[in-house]
């Protein structure tokens, strides 16, 4: 198999359904158990969502994924789907542990199987949960958390905020129309008890879980839904006095700021070693001019990122948490990934930033202009048959958007070009 040219299917189905006020006040009581909350509300979420928002069968680029593994997911795999591929050889007893000789067919001698890697198949679905949802929820990823839920937020042209969550496992390529029923029950319980919890906390926000389910390895078959939940439209009114910019929200813009004054410090003053910053009034001079840089750019990560209604507010909450993580900047702790520092001071500059080889050719990044994330968005609509579509072909290379930066797998001599 040419696994440079090969596509990748997608079953994707768009399901939504809204928690009616009775729900969500009865099921956010401590006293009432995760699983309790599951086994309650499947059956009336199964029944609300039988007829799906919208139905599509696509087909990914295997080149789209492997460039969309660079940005979206928040674990390292340098390739999912061949360690995909890898794991269902071994499955298959195709693969062996190296006695000389072919494999071994026809189920004559057997070897346990190795199982499959959590961290690919959770990269291959927080990689589906990108694509799709910059194509349908909002152009633009504003907080990426790591390592705490949910896995992306977005916002909104209704001033909501969307918090995706994603999940994956691997399946079977039977044709089952009850597309709930795939998913594993304590999948299902542990997200429903979470969409309640966050609905009770804040009606304003929209929660969406993206399930991955891989049917196919070779070759490749996936079947992607995405289950909107959402609060009704009298509860957001009877709470609007009340409204606040989410805690998640206000501490990733935060640290979005505080990273990027520390970047500018960094880039201005390369020198930080313990010669220069060894006294303890030098460092707190530094750690100053990293505060000030991360506060001046609060108004830049607050653009399009917050209600206007809310704005001041926000901009208070989040200059206060970027001061306090500008604070933790340590001179000594001053040698970041060269690879990724050079191929990220070339992407905002709009020019080609290489990060990596990959075969016989490297994965390029670049970041989108102001005039370029401008007329994205003015012209932006929702649609998830965009999620497949490429963002542009620059010298030979196809690019694909990742929200505001793009990524390409192309030959060497790419690199700082994008005339």
């Amino acid at each position: 198999m040419n696994h440079s040219s090969s596509s990748i299917r997608v079953q994707f189905t768009h399901l939504s359904c809204e928690l009616k006020d009775a729900e969500l006040s009865r099921l956010g009581s401590p006293h009432v158990s995760k699983k309790e909350v599951g086994q309650t509300l499947l059956p009336l979420v199964t029944q609300r969502t039988r007829r799906p928002v919208r139905e599509l069968d696509c087909r990914f680029q295997r080149k789209q994924i492997i460039c969309a593994n660079e940005v979206f997911p928040e674990s390292v795999s340098a390739d999912p789907l061949a360690d995909l591929e890898i794991w269902d050889e071994w499955r298959q007893n195709i693969r062996r542990f190296p006695f000389p000789g072919l494999f071994s067919p026809l189920g004559i001698t057997g070897q346990a199987s190795k199982s499959t890697s959590p961290t690919s198949v959770g990269v291959l679905g927080e990689i589906m949960t990108g694509l799709f949802s910059q194509a349908y929820i909002s152009p633009w990823v504003i907080v990426r958390p790591i390592r705490r839920w949910p896995d992306f937020i977005f916002f909104c042209r209704d001033e909501r905020y969307a918090f995706v969550e994603s999940k994956a496992f691997t399946g079977s390529s039977d044709e089952s129309d009850d597309l709930l029923s795939r998913i594993p029950n304590s999948t299902l319980q542990e997200c429903l008890d979470d969409a309640v919890k966050q609905l009770n906390a804040d009606p304003f926000v929209t929660v969406w879980f993206s399930f991955t389910e891989i049917c196919r390895i070779d070759p490749m078959e996936l079947r992607v839904t995405f289950l909107e939940l959402n609060t009704s439209a009298e509860r957001r009114t009877s709470r609007a006095s009340e409204r606040i910019v989410p805690e998640a929200v206000v501490h990733g813009l935060a640290e979005r700021a505080a990273s990027s004054g520390a970047a500018r410090v960094f880039q201005s003053e390369r020198d930080l070693s313990e010669t220069v910053y060894g006294r303890k009034d030098a460092k707190s001079r530094f750690q100053k001019r990293v505060t000030d840089c991360s506060v001046d750019e609060v108004p830049r990560v607050l653009e399009a990122a917050v209600p206007e209604t809310l704005y001041e507010a926000a901009s208070k909450e989040v200059s206060e948490k970027a001061r306090e993580l500008a604070g933790k900047a340590n001179p000594k702790v001053s040698d970041p990934g060269r690879r990724m520092t050079a191929a990220k001071e070339r992407a905002v500059e709009g020019e080609l930033g290489e990060l990596r080889s990959f075969g016989g050719d490297r994965l390029y990044l670049v970041d989108l202009t102001v005039e370029q994330r401008s007329l994205l968005e003015r012209d932006w609509q929702p649609g998830w048959e965009q999620a497949v579509q490429k963002w542009r072909i620059l010298h030979g290379t196809e690019f694909w958007r990742c929200s505001s930066a793009a990524v390409g797998l192309g030959p060497s001599e790419l690199a700082g070009r994008l005339d």
